[in-house]
């Protein structure tokens, strides 16, 4: 068991539908920090006329309180408090996350109260928060990215992933009335849940709650959509070549989402397989260090490893690198959860346990879909020779032009009269 557990050594979970309050509330007693976190049931996913709609008021949300006019305002505020704080919109869900000191329950309270209980948006903030969202996304003025590269890979081969949003042009309706409507609509009650992570008796995430669904009454819940039946991943694709970076190869490992696949098991796999793949390339060396990225919405993930290497043909590493990662992404989910290495946010933000033994359930015979993704340094290096190539042959050609003009202007010059009779 995990030496941060509470006073009794076993973690103690409420999962309580209590009377008063329709926000469900997961309460875990656990030594350390108190980490509260509210989940809105709405993501990018869910406004495809104009997605970003929960982006914004996400931004908006934090703007404008007794802590500061803009969410940085609002985030150094607490932060000078003993309250750390973030907030993530993904594809279908929008996270806010309050971690303080076991002083800090009331500043979380109020903190929490002063932003998604809030009555209203503020229309003033619209604007700056439209153009910090266009520096976030790396997007031009007017123009918000439609699409993730994980949506239509998710929706292809993990079952149940949502489809991505259709392309709409960018005429999109991001006006202050369509957002407020947005966040009336789905900004309640019906559509929060609350995770408590903290010492006992330091918070009490029903009093919350109460609080939460008096202020913001109401909401949509989404109705969960039937299960999308999805293809095989590919074993191997060879990616278009580059001109001018190295080669290197990805490893896309397809998994479960959230409400499936606790993201602390995810985050674990993830350095799992990134451990192993790292270990294969050392021996060579093929490559120093592998990096690896894991993206993870409610009902879809996926586990990215890429390593740039100094090997001529990356291909010829598909079948081992698949091999490695399917045996390091299995083993990984066999193992309990390292917890002692958990801190009280992470575990807000994934609560999903198996009663006190913290294993997961998982099959040796699962199925395990992974894609090798590679580029070659070979593919690469046609593409300089005949740009060299290319340019050699116009030096030829205007050299060759150059001097056939030449000839043929000198003979039309004329001869000066006092060397006709030489």
């Amino acid at each position: 068991m995990s030496r941060l557990l509470s006073f009794a050594g076993v973690v103690l979970l409420a999962c309580s539908s209590h009377a008063a309050a329709a926000i469900p509330v997961t309460q875990i007693d656990r030594d350390g920090a108190i980490a509260v976190r509210v989940e809105v049931d709405y993501g990018l996913l869910d406004s495809c006329e104009a997605r970003e709609i929960p982006h914004i008021i996400e931004h908006l949300v934090l703007s404008e309180t007794r802590y500061g006019g803009t969410p940085a305002d609002f985030i150094e505020a607490l932060a000078k408090q003993g309250v750390r704080v973030t907030a993530v919109t993904r594809q279908d869900f929008t996270e806010y996350t309050f971690e303080g000191t076991r002083q800090s329950a009331a500043i979380i309270q109020d903190a929490v109260l002063q932003t998604l209980g809030r009555a209203s948006l503020p229309e003033n903030s619209l604007a700056r928060e439209v153009s910090a969202i266009h520096l976030e996304t790396g997007s031009e003025d007017g123009a918000f990215p439609q699409t993730h590269l994980f949506e239509p890979w998710a929706y292809t081969y993990i079952p149940g992933a949502p489809a991505p949003c259709p392309s709409l042009g960018h005429n999109l309706d991001y006006s202050f009335p369509k957002i407020v409507e947005s966040y009336q609509r789905h900004y309640g009650a019906a559509a929060f849940s609350l995770t408590v992570v903290a010492p006992a008796g330091t918070f009490e995430g029903a009093k919350l709650a109460e609080a939460l669904e008096a202020a913001r009454p109401g909401g949509v819940a989404k109705v969960p959509a039937a299960p999308t039946e999805a293809i095989p991943l590919p074993a191997v694709t060879q990616l278009e070549a580059l001109i001018g970076e190295p080669a290197f190869f990805e490893l896309l490992i397809a998994i479960p989402g959230r409400k499936s696949l606790s993201s602390i098991k995810a985050r674990e796999a993830a350095e799992s397989v990134r451990l192993a793949i790292q270990s294969k390339l050392r021996v060579q060396p093929a490559t120093y260090t592998a990096k690896s990225v894991i993206h993870q919405s409610n009902s879809a993930g996926w586990i990215s490893v890429i390593a740039y290497t100094n090997l001529d043909e990356v291909g010829s590493l598909s079948e081992e690198m698949r091999e490695t990662a399917q045996q390091a992404y299995r083993d990984s989910l066999n193992r309990p959860a390292m917890l002692d290495l958990v801190s009280n946010r992470e575990l807000a933000e994934s609560p999903m346990i198996n009663g006190n033994t913290w294993q997961f359930d998982i099959a040796e015979s699962v199925e395990i879909g992974v894609e090798f993704r590679f580029r070659d340094v070979k593919q690469q290096e046609g593409w300089p020779w005949v740009v060299t190539a290319g340019i050699s042959v116009l030096i030829i050609w205007a050299i060759l032009t150059c001097a056939y003009l030449l000839r043929r202007s000198g003979a039309r010059v004329k001869i000066p009269f006092e060397q006709m009779g030489r």
